[in-house]
Formats: C-alpha cells, structure tokens, sequence
C-alpha cells in the first residue's frame, strides 16, 4: 500500500510527468523490539534532562530513532540478519517490479550503513548495480555507465547523488529515509527528472510506520512552507523549533 501524495506536470520546463507515492512499511518484530528499546531510552533521557539539553543532544536521540526505523542492525551491536528491516523487504519487492517492467531505478540513503545493507540484500538476489558514496573514484564514469543502460540499479548516498550528477537513465527513485528537509528529497529525485528524461518519473518515499519518520513526514505535508519555518539558512541542518517539535511528537509521553 502506497499513499499517492501529489502528481504534478512540468509542462513549462517540457519535463515528464512526475509522481510521488508515500509507502508505510511495516517493520518486522524484531526491528518493533528494537525500535522500542531505543524510544523508552531516548524518552526517559528526554523527559529527565529536556530543560537543559542542546539540540545538539535531543539531535543525537532522534537521529538513534531514525537509524532503529531502517534496520536493527544500524543501532545494535548484534549483527542482526539483513533482512531484518521492513524496508529492505519493501525495496526488494519494488525492485522487482520496477525491473519486471523494464525500469531503472536511482536508491537513495543518507546512511551509508544501510546502503551496504541493501547492497547485501541485492547481492543475495543475483542483482546487478552501480553504487556511489562520498568515497567512490571515477564516479562520472559511472554515472554514463548507468545513463547507458549497462545496469539497472544504483544506490547513492544523499549526499554524495543529491546534487549535480544527470542520472536521467533512471525512471523510478527510491527514497529509503524521509530527510527533514523534503528540498533535500527534491534535489535527489530531480538526478532523474530534469530536462533529457523521456520517461515519466516515479518517486518512492518509504517511511516505517509508528516510527519517529511519520512525525517527519507529518511535518513536511502539514507544513508548505517548512523550509521557511523550520529550517535553517543550510537545508541540510533542521533549525532548533524543528528539532524540538519533532522531539515533542515523538518523545513525550503520549507521543
């Protein structure tokens, strides 16, 4: 199930159309367990220390929160097996289906740790892929490899495939983890759909449902004028009200 957010054409700029589907993933009991033990900690440090943390520190607890939401293994020491994660679960099946169709696929994480994860996953599966992150060599060489067709998936990190690569190969993107700044999701999938893209362009953005992510999510779709507000001249950094508000959503007691 995918809940279909906005469709829009960009008929001035003669781009194809774009469409952006929001998917609730289930984690598995084990990433539930996890996930819990994670928030009752990050809670009672929250609620005991709220008056005098930094958001620097009340940062440090959601960003914890934030890697339980991708995969287990990312905020334990335990390796847990690799698909542990509802998400990698959820990108394997979309996967498919996008390949089934004859797709190419741009994935993208801020996490480099759980780009190797799903690498892992995609290895197990036989699958053929390019992948980039702040130390890949050579990567306009893999970027025309790609745009040639020569494989069709590419995992990137956000930073690294977020700005200035032409990846309009790809017509499909997926967006592992919701960033608090959806402008930054915008530059990633815009890799894709910018001018030269023939194709329509379809965005996934996956969040874990019950997880610090929906307050994430909420927050952009409640909030047009988000990057206004809430953010801080760097689109990359969450001003101090975003952090705090989110903090409060997700860490009080009825949150």
């Amino acid at each position: 199930p995918f809940i279909l957010r906005r469709t829009k054409k960009e008929t001035l700029s003669e781009l194809p159309e774009l469409t952006i589907k929001e998917y609730p993933v289930e984690m598995t009991l084990k990433q539930k367990e996890v996930y819990l033990s994670v928030l009752l900690r990050g809670r009672a440090e929250y609620l005991e220390n709220k008056s005098d943390m930094s958001s620097i520190q009340i940062l440090s607890i959601l960003s914890k929160l934030r890697l339980a939401a991708n995969h287990p293994s990312l905020v334990k020491e335990t390796a847990f097996p690799v698909d542990a994660s509802g998400k990698i679960l959820t990108i394997l099946e979309l996967v498919d289906e996008i390949i089934y169709s004859n797709g190419k696929v741009l994935i993208f994480s801020q996490y480099v740790k759980m780009l190797r994860l799903i690498e892992t996953a995609l290895k197990k599966q036989g699958r053929e892929y390019f992948y980039m992150d702040g130390q890949t060599k050579e990567r306009m060489d893999v970027v025309e490899r790609f745009n040639n067709g020569e494989r069709p998936l590419f995992l990137l990190s956000l930073k690294v495939g977020g700005v200035g690569l032409n990846l309009t190969g790809a017509d499909n993107v997926i967006i592992v983890d919701p960033w608090w700044n959806p402008a930054v999701e915008e530059q990633a999938w815009s890799r894709a759909h910018r001018i030269g893209q023939e194709k329509r362009v379809q965005v996934h953005k996956l969040f874990s449902k019950g997880t610090i992510e929906e307050k994430i999510i909420d927050m952009q779709t409640k909030k047009k004028d988000l990057t206004n507000h809430f953010m801080s001249r760097t689109i990359k950094k969450p001003s101090e009200d975003f952090i705090k508000k989110v903090a409060d959503m997700e860490l009080a007691v009825n949150g």
